[in-house]
């Protein structure tokens, strides 16, 4: 066995009794580098024999106790995976890794390093990703930001310096940052596609913000950081080919925002202009114009304007879950024609609108809104919708004819409303979701489609007996779902 094995296997030795790395082991470097030389020396090619058994190595030391780690503290050419998160490591500099040439995962979250000083030098070629959230002694400088808005304000920055040629995904969440930076981010991180940016403090700074980051982002996510608004129509010289305009997800959960879009005070009268002057925080996204995924889940829309979407012709999903909607303009969403999941649950919608417009979608869910009325005349012809959800509404009636026009309707959820008739003549559904109505007997549930149904959910009714077409779901191994049913 060579002693770079017996090292590697002597550090999980000391890691699982709980002992500091750095303080025991600087001692054993001296004595570990004489002999992997006289070891290298003397039978090189045993060593290059279990250095191929070495490969893609993975250790976790997580949650150990770890208070340093210092340079070379492992050295081989196998590990490509190292998980280090919540210690309590304070000292170490990213030179540390440079030892480990094929590392492609990095995990440091949850310990006490100065990112300032940690990624403000340093080289690795093979390191894919890299997590460094919930650091728990954050040193940054102060950043003193001027809004033309507010006041001046300070939040917490740094610049980022270590080169990092194939890194992809990077992980700055829960550091309370207002914002990143580097001299040139080219050469730094040429290849960053995804950025994780969720839990810091962007309130006053989101805006130079989306300027800063690395052209190369895809994938931004920003949650929970206090966002109120963005608006980026003052800097668009500075977007057209960069930055925002390249993004495809873009994630904005449980932040600020109430209104969405832009408003155009020749649409509207003088007092409800100035009300929506007042009260709303803009969010104009019109820049983002290649984006395919958009989720601003659990903020505090409470307005959708009618210009909201119309220049990101290339959304798929969009969720606007867990806000405050009321209504939808008919109109709103005319130019998403590639849109095929919308997620409106969680609101306070009235009445199923605008979807008439979206020729591709596949899955709407409209869950938890104020939804009684349900309709031919709400719901439009489609033959792309498979799964429709109104789960959680007040619905009491639904006519026989209502669902006929999704011609390719495969799953219907009706659960939790006050249905106590049910006739749908759809010939296409194979999962229908019935159950805490109001039914008392299967006779007021009448399927033009029974034959083919594959999942029936009838919990949670007061159902009294079950009739005969219900036993030969048994029979065909489909599945009807009859618990807690009251007879």
């Amino acid at each position: 066995m060579s002693m770079e094995v017996e090292k590697i296997i002597l550090y999980v030795i000391i890691i699982s009794c709980g002992v500091c790395l750095g303080d025991l082991l600087e001692e054993q470097q001296t004595q570990f580098e004489a002999e992997d030389d006289r070891s290298v020396k003397g039978n090189s090619s045993s060593m290059d024999g279990n250095k191929e058994c070495l490969v893609n190595l993975q250790l976790n030391f997580s949650n150990m106790g770890l208070r340093k780690i210092f340079d070379g503290f492992i050295s081989s050419t196998g590990l490509t995976h190292l998980d280090l998160a919540d210690n309590e490591i304070a000292e170490g500099s990213f030179e540390t890794f440079e030892k480990l040439p094929n590392l492609k995962y990095l995990n440091l979250a949850g310990n006490k390093l100065n990112l300032a000083t940690f990624l403000e030098s340093g080289v690795h070629e093979n390191l894919d990703t890299l997590i460094l959230d919930r650091m728990q002694s954050l040193q940054t400088p102060n950043y003193h930001y001027y809004n033309y808005k507010a006041d001046p304000t300070h939040f917490n920055t740094f610049k980022i310096g270590t080169k990092l040629p194939r890194l992809s995904h990077l992980h700055l969440q829960d550091l309370q940052l207002g914002s990143i930076s580097s001299p040139n981010w080219a050469q730094i991180l040429p290849s960053l596609t995804h950025l994780y940016f969720s839990g810091n403090n962007l309130k006053h700074s989101v805006n130079q913000f989306l300027l800063e980051i690395p052209s190369s982002v895809r994938h931004l996510y920003i949650e929970r950081s206090e966002i109120e608004s963005i608006d980026l129509k003052y800097h668009e010289q500075l977007i057209f080919g960069s930055k925002v305009d390249s993004l495809i997800t873009l994630s904005l959960d449980e932040n600020k925002i109430n209104c969405l879009g832009s408003i155009t005070r020749s649409s509207m009268y003088y007092h409800t202009y100035h009300h929506l002057q007042e009260n709303c925080h803009m969010t104009d996204i019109s820049q983002f114009k290649d984006l395919e995924f958009l989720s601003i889940s659990n903020n505090e829309i409470f307005r959708l304007f009618d210009n909201a979407f119309e220049k990101i012709t290339k959304l798929v999903s969009l969720n606007l879950s867990k806000n405050k909607i009321t209504d939808i303009s008919d109109t709103i969403y005319k130019n998403m024609y590639n849109l095929e999941l919308l997620d409106l649950s969680d609101n306070q919608l009235e009445k199923v609108s605008g979807v008439c417009e979206l020729n591709n979608l596949r899955n709407l869910n409209l869950d938890r809104n104020l939804i009684n009325v349900v309709n031919s005349e709400y719901i439009c012809s489609s033959d792309s919708l498979k799964s429709l959800s109104l789960s959680g509404n007040g619905i009491e009636t639904i006519p026989a004819d209502t669902f006929n026009k999704l011609t390719n309707l495969l799953e219907l959820n009706l659960s939790d409303n006050k249905l106590a008739v049910f006739d749908c003549q759809s010939t296409t559904l194979k999962n229908l979701l019935l159950s805490g109505n109001k039914f008392q007997t299967m006779e007021n549930i009448l399927l033009a489609n029974q034959t083919f149904l594959h999942l029936l959910d009838i919990r949670n009714n007061s159902v009294n007996e079950l009739k005969p077409f219900l036993m030969q779901f048994f029979i065909e191994e489909r599945i009807v779902n009859v618990q807690r049913l009251k007879f």
